[in-house]
C-alpha cells in the first residue's frame, strides 16, 4: 500500500501559522503473507534456506505450515552451574550439546520480514530544501554468524573476549569459554527488524548572480546516516 503525500502548504494544516513553506512525500507499507502450503514433487531444492548451511534443512513435506525461509534450529535453554550452554529437547529436558540429536531442532522464525516500509519526505522554505528518504522491515530474524566464530581467526563480538562467564562472573553475557563448535540454536537468533535512514540532502539555490548561470544550488548529503536496530551484529539487512 502506497500514499502520496501532495504538495501541501502547512498554512492549510495549521491556521495559526502564517509560514510559506511547503511539504511533500510519500509513505509505502507491504504486508508480506509467508506460509508453505504444498510442493510438488522434485521442487523442494531451489526454495531459500537461511544461512549458513547448518540454519536450514532441505525443505520437505514436514516444512508445511511454515514459512519460507524458516530457520531450524535448537533451542537454546541458558546456562548450567558451571556456565556451559543447555538446549531444550522435543521431550522439553535441558541438556548440553553433546546429547542433542537432529529429532530436537525446530522451525523458529524466517530471514523474510512479515512487511517492509518505507517514507520519503521533502521540505522547501524560501531558497532552502531538505529531502529525507527512509526504509524499514518487521517481523524477519538474523543468525549472528559473527558471533558463533570462535576458531581460524575470525573477527569475534567483543563481548565474547571480554565478559564470558567464570565463578567470579556468573552474570556475564555470554557462557563459559569452551573448545568445542557451537550447534546452530536460537542463541544466536537475533530480530531483524530495522528502520533505516537512507538519505538525508539539504540544499540551496544560490540567488542569480550572473546572466549566465541561470539556475546554481548548493547541497549537503548523508547516505545511511544511521539506522535503528535491536541487532547485535554488523547489519540486518543481509541478503
Amino acid at each position: 500500500m502506497f500514499r502520496s503525500l501532495s504538495k501541501t502548504s502547512l498554512r492549510n494544516l495549521f491556521g495559526f501559522f502564517a509560514i510559506a513553506f511547503e511539504t511533500n512525500g510519500q509513505t509505502g507499507a507491504t504486508n508480506l503473507p509467508n506460509e508453505a502450503t504444498s510442493f510438488r514433487a522434485n521442487s523442494t531444492n531451489a526454495l531459500p534456506r537461511p544461512r549458513p548451511p547448518n540454519c536450514g534443512k532441505i525443505i520437505d513435506k514436514s516444512s508445511v505450515g511454515h514459512a519460507l525461509g524458516s530457520f531450524f534450529l535448537y533451542d537454546y535453554a541458558g546456562l548450567d552451574a558451571n556456565g556451559q550452554m543447555l538446549y531444550y529437547k522435543a521431550d522439553g529436558s535441558k541438556v548440553t550439546q553433546d546429547a542433542l540429536v537432529y529429532a530436537d531442532r525446530k522451525y523458529v522464525g524466517s530471514v523474510l520480514p512479515n512487511a517492509t516500509y518505507g517514507l520519503s519526505f521533502g521540505m522547501n522554505y524560501k531558497n532552502f530544501d531538505v529531502t529525507v528518504d527512509t526504509y524499514g522491515t518487521l517481523g524477519s530474524k538474523v543468525y549472528n554468524g559473527k558471533k558463533a566464530q570462535r576458531f581460524s581467526g575470525e573477527n569475534i563480538e567483543d563481548s565474547i573476549a571480554s565478559d564470558f562467564w567464570t565463578a567470579q562472573n556468573t552474570g556475564a553475557s555470554n557462557p563459559a569459554a569452551f573448545n568445542q563448535v557451537p550447534v546452530a540454536s536460537t542463541y544466536y537468533l537475533e530480530s531483524g527488524n530495522f528502520f533505516r535512514v537512507n538519505n538525508i540532502t539539504v540544499g540551496y539555490k544560490l540567488p542569480e548572480f550572473t546572466k549566465y548561470i541561470s539556475y546554481a544550488r548548493v547541497y549537503f548529503n548523508a547516505i545511511n546516516p544511521f539506522i535503528v536496530k535491536k541487532f547485535s551484529g554488523f547489519s540486518p539487512e543481509l541478503s
